[in-house]
């Protein structure tokens, strides 16, 4: 029994195929261990072991949480490789050892797979947390940017905090997709992408280094702004040897000119900022949601600084859309519930991380209110201060 736990777990834990314990190596390895052990079959450890394994671990979770308070939860929609819509949950808390936990609550089809409604995803939402009775704790709910999530959060009457990263993606994606600036990362990714397809460009690229300082090349993926910052900063630091190799090969990509490196180097003095924005914020164990409105002063402040810096004209223009396209997206984090109550407590901030003196005085009237309403009753307190929609927040911030 002992055995067969570890077993589960291990397949469990390492995302390891049912088969593993068909396979001959494994099997092997068992055997040298404790030759009388003899392995479950493939269907026994899915259907059985890991059913006992699932229940013993929902158990265990379900009675952390009956002793935690409150909690928030993030949740996102996914479709897998045979199209189908899933949606998966995960809540997060603090311990009674004041450790910061994070558990997948569930992952599961939506209840209407043809229908992406703010009801439907809300309704799903819903049955997840009453299964597991924690719906009344609820502070927030953490989702991405699109509006149907916004709106399943006011069908079931929770705040909802836009994912701070996935806001930054979006402030990054809009200025790579310029004009000039689109044009020229496809053209890197053009170069990469030959060389990735050549082992012998890739070859030779290497033995144009310098020996001790070979470097690879890295490819935009799509789905993550930061790669195609990796990129650039790569084929910068690779130039020479790239400009080598293109030009002694027929039929490849054009190297790039001096004006298009200068651009680039633009486009990494003007991205770095958001890189570590986005690394500062992004944490597993640390609780971050006081950051986002310190780090937000600081990214504006930054990026305002950069402009006798950038030396081309695509950069300039590059620099004023990330400038309006941050104001408008992120000024509105110092009028949400969640992100200026947290920064007001943290002790690190208080009044003094805010950027407008004004958020500063709402923010206290808020807490204030809060605590008002707590001593009243502390029992019943369900309060939830509304969020200003975003539409609102711009038209606010305009006046």
């Amino acid at each position: 029994m002992v055995i067969d736990n570890a077993i589960s777990e291990f397949v469990a834990c390492s995302i390891q195929p049912f088969t593993l314990v068909e396979e001959t190596s494994f099997r092997k390895l068992i055997k040298v261990l404790d030759p009388r052990y003899e392995l479950p079959s493939r269907k026994t450890l899915k259907h059985v072991q890991m059913e006992n394994l699932l229940i013993k671990m929902k158990a265990k979770l379900s009675t952390t949480l009956d002793k935690v308070d409150h909690l928030a939860i993030t949740t996102d929609l996914w479709t897998s490789r045979a199209s189908k819509s899933f949606i998966t949950v995960t809540c997060h808390f603090i311990d009674e050892d004041y450790i910061l936990r994070s558990a997948v609550l569930s992952t599961n089809l939506l209840l209407n797979e043809t229908n992406h409604s703010a009801q439907n995803i809300g309704e799903t939402v819903r049955l997840v947390l009453d299964s597991w009775q924690i719906f009344h704790k609820v502070n927030a709910i953490v989702t991405d940017n699109d509006k149907t999530m916004t709106k399943m959060c006011e069908n079931i009457q929770k705040r909802n905090l836009p994912c701070f990263a996935h806001t930054l993606n979006l402030i990054v994606q809009e200025a790579l997709k310029m004009g000039a600036i689109h044009s020229l990362v496809l053209k890197c990714k053009l170069i990469v992408t030959f060389f990735k397809q050549s082992n012998i460009a890739y070859a030779k690229l290497r033995n144009s280094q310098q020996p001790g300082k070979v470097y690879s090349l890295k490819q935009e993926v799509p789905t993550r702004w930061n790669s195609a910052l990796a990129m650039i900063k790569r084929i910068i630091l690779t130039k020479d040897a790239i400009d080598k190799v293109l030009l002694s090969i027929p039929k490849a990509p054009a190297p790039l000119t001096a004006e298009e490196v200068a651009i680039l180097v633009d486009i990494v003095e003007l991205l770095e900022p958001f890189d570590t924005a986005t690394e500062k914020v992004s944490s597993s164990t640390n609780i971050t949601v006081s950051l986002i409105i310190p780090v937000v002063c600081g990214l504006l402040d930054t990026i305002e600084s950069l402009k006798p810096k950038v030396q081309s004209e695509e950069g300039s223009e590059m620099l004023l859309n990330l400038i309006d396209s941050s104001k408008r997206r992120l000024l509105g984090y110092e009028k949400r519930t969640v992100t200026r109550l947290s920064t007001l407590l943290d002790p690190r901030f208080k009044k003094e991380g805010f950027l407008f003196s004004h958020n500063v005085s709402e923010s206290v009237k808020a807490l204030e209110t809060e605590l008002t309403q707590y001593n009243k009753n502390p029992a019943l307190y369900t309060s939830e201060p509304p969020t200003p929609t975003v539409t609102a927040l711009c038209h606010q911030h305009h006046q």
